[in-house]
């Protein structure tokens, strides 16, 4: 399982893994900001406008992967629990999915744009600015 996980940033992904079951008992919602998108909108980079050659760049943050095996995946974490939504964000850096399984928990999936460097150096710099700001904002909250 630890291994079909990682292969989910890939360019292109299709789970050659054993299938896992799926007994939702909702169909899967899918939302931008709120908003339902559709499953083919969850590939394509919606976060912005690029002032040059922007067909190229959107076409960088595209990325197809198989989001019923992503879904038996997450929901196989911990206690087996069928994703009823998903909540699509971006970044620079990657997109992140926002899962919610039927039973209330919530975990996100996050999925690098290759054209950003290796994962690992991403992942440790988004992880250094959240804790640099989490830092700066309790500095100026408890300051005398």
């Amino acid at each position: 399982m630890l291994q079909m996980l990682r292969n989910i940033g890939k360019r292109t992904w299709s789970g050659s893994g054993p299938s896992l079951p799926t007994h939702s008992s909702h169909p899967l919602s899918i939302t931008c900001r709120g908003k339902p998108i559709s499953r083919e909108e969850l590939f394509t980079y919606s976060n912005g406008r690029f002032l040059i050659n922007e067909a190229h760049a959107l076409n960088r943050r595209y990325i197809r992967f198989d989001i019923d095996q992503l879904c038996n995946i997450a929901a196989a974490i911990g206690p087996f629990s069928p994703i009823q939504s998903i909540e699509k964000m971006e970044g620079g850096f990657s997109k992140a999915l926002l899962m919610r399984k039927e039973d209330g928990s919530e975990m996100v999936a996050k999925i690098p744009f290759p054209h950003t460097g290796p994962a690992k150096y991403t992942t440790a710099s988004e992880v250094a600015v959240l804790k640099y700001c989490m830092f700066i904002a309790h500095t100026c909250w408890y300051t005398d």
